[in-house]
């Protein structure tokens, strides 16, 4: 009510149809891999996220709602325009065998994702790389695993760059977007039968959160408080 708006579905929605090129390398070898990906999409009918559709709900009892939320405006997700995106991925994995001892069992592995995107969704102004809601530009994962005996253990950090959530050319007062964000895990594992493993892990070891804002960094949105999460059990197959 505060804000006179009223989210709903959108039973008029037609299929997002892609045309897409997609080329991936890999190549491999006895300690590890490593991978290259490129790809290229053109979406027809893009289906953008719910927001501010521009409609204003009517007066009277026939206007859609009984009467209710007159002069409200109408939240939902629509065909937009068309999209297009090209995309790279990297992928690396590689067991340190040069190391001494039990530090042979030591493997690096690390995935990187860059995203270039343009949208039209009908204006006369073209939408460009990191304009497009929905799209995360950059991404990465790095990690260590490690193996020795009946015993393993791993830590990763998963890295989110800043991406749009809602954007709009026309009402950029309403933008809404998703600050970087980093996570980082950790497990161990341990072999306590043929077919039954042990294990501990930590999820969001510094308790990092998803944080949001409008328009500019300032005006603060959500600050999401989101706790460390400890799993542990026994895992196995018979």
């Amino acid at each position: 009510d505060s804000a006179r708006t009223v989210t709903m579905g959108n039973p008029d929605l037609k299929p997002q149809l892609a045309n897409n090129v997609d080329l991936k390398l890999e190549y491999y070898h006895k300690n590890g891999m490593v991978s290259v990906r490129g790809y290229k999409k053109d979406i027809k009918d893009y289906i953008g996220a719910s927001g501010r559709s521009g409609e204003i709900i009517g007066v009277g009892g026939d206007n859609g709602f009984d009467g209710l939320y007159e002069g409200y405006e109408i939240i939902q997700a629509r065909n937009l325009g068309t999209a297009k995106y090209k995309g790279l991925e990297f992928d690396f994995r590689h067991r340190l065998t040069f190391l001494p001892g039990a530090l042979r069992g030591l493997t690096v592995r690390a995935n990187y994702t860059y995203l270039k995107t343009e949208g039209n969704f009908g204006g006369t102004i073209n939408l460009t790389n990191g304009q497009l809601a929905g799209f995360i530009p950059r991404s990465y994962n790095v990690g260590l695993m490690y193996a020795y005996r009946n015993f393993g253990a791993s830590y990763d950090v998963n890295y989110t760059g800043g991406w749009p959530v809602v954007y709009s050319t026309t009402s950029a007062a309403g933008n809404r977007f998703r600050e970087p964000w980093t996570v980082m895990n950790a497990g161990i594992t341990y072999k306590v039968h043929r077919d039954a493993t042990a294990f501990l892990s930590v999820n969001n070891l510094a308790e990092e959160g998803r944080r949001e804002y409008i328009f500019d960094p300032s005006r603060v949105r959500s600050n999401w408080t989101i706790p460390r999460t400890l799993k542990f059990g026994v895992s196995g197959q018979f």
